[in-house]
C-alpha cells in the first residue's frame, strides 16, 4: 500500500468515496461546460442576427439611392414600375429585418419578397422597364432567403431571445433602483 492510501484509511476515506465525489466533480464541470457553451452559442446567434438587421439597413440605403440615380435618368413613363418595385424591395428587406431580430413579420416579409421576385422575372423577361432596373439583382429576395436560411440554421427562437433580454433589462433596473 501506498502512503496516499495510507493517509486515506486512516482519514476514513474510502476509495469508492473518493471516485463518488470525483464524479460529482466531473459532472457538475461539464454542467458547467455545457450552460457555457450554450451561453456563448446564444450569444453569437444574437450578435450574427444583429449584423443581418444592419446589413438590412445597408441594402435599405442602397434601394433609396438606386431609386434616386433610376429617377434622374429614365423617363416618366417607367418612373412609377420603377418607384413600385423599388418601394416593394424596400417594404420586403424593412419586414424581413423586423423578422430577423425580432421574430415578427415572417408571413409578410415572405411575400413581399416573392411578389418582387415575380416581378423582377417579369421585369427581366419581359420589356418592360430601362436596363438600369433589368441589370439589378433582386435584393430583397436574396436577403430574405439568407435571413431565412440563417435563422432555420440557428433555431427560430428570437422571440424568446427578445424576451429574455427585455426580462433582463427589467430585473438589471430594478436591482439599480434598490
Amino acid at each position: 500500500m501506498g502512503l496516499r492510501s495510507r493517509q486515506r484509511r486512516l482519514a476514513g476515506i474510502t476509495q469508492e468515496a473518493s471516485l463518488e465525489s470525483f464524479d460529482q466533480q466531473v459532472a457538475s464541470t461539464l454542467e458547467e461546460h455545457l450552460a457555457h457553451s450554450q451561453n456563448e452559442v446564444a450569444a453569437f446567434n444574437l450578435l450574427w442576427k444583429g449584423f443581418l438587421g444592419k446589413l438590412g439597413y445597408a441594402l435599405l440605403g442602397f434601394e433609396i439611392l438606386s431609386l434616386w440615380l433610376a429617377v434622374s435618368t429614365i423617363g416618366v413613363g417607367a418612373l412609377a414600375w420603377v418607384t413600385m418595385i423599388k418601394l416593394l424591395s424596400c417594404a420586403s428587406i424593412v419586414c424581413t429585418k423586423s423578422y430577423v431580430t425580432t421574430g415578427s413579420f415572417d408571413g409578410p416579409a415572405l411575400a413581399l419578397s416573392a411578389l418582387h421576385a415575380i416581378l423582377y422575372g417579369a421585369t427581366s423577361l419581359g420589356d418592360v422597364a430601362p436596363t438600369t432596373l433589368r441589370n439589378t439583382l433582386p435584393l430583397s429576395t436574396v436577403y430574405y432567403t439568407g435571413t431565412a436560411l440563417s435563422v432555420a440554421f440557428m433555431g427560430s427562437n428570437t422571440k424568446a431571445e427578445v424576451a429574455r433580454a427585455a426580462q433582463l433589462a427589467k430585473l438589471d433596473k430594478l436591482a439599480r433602483s434598490q
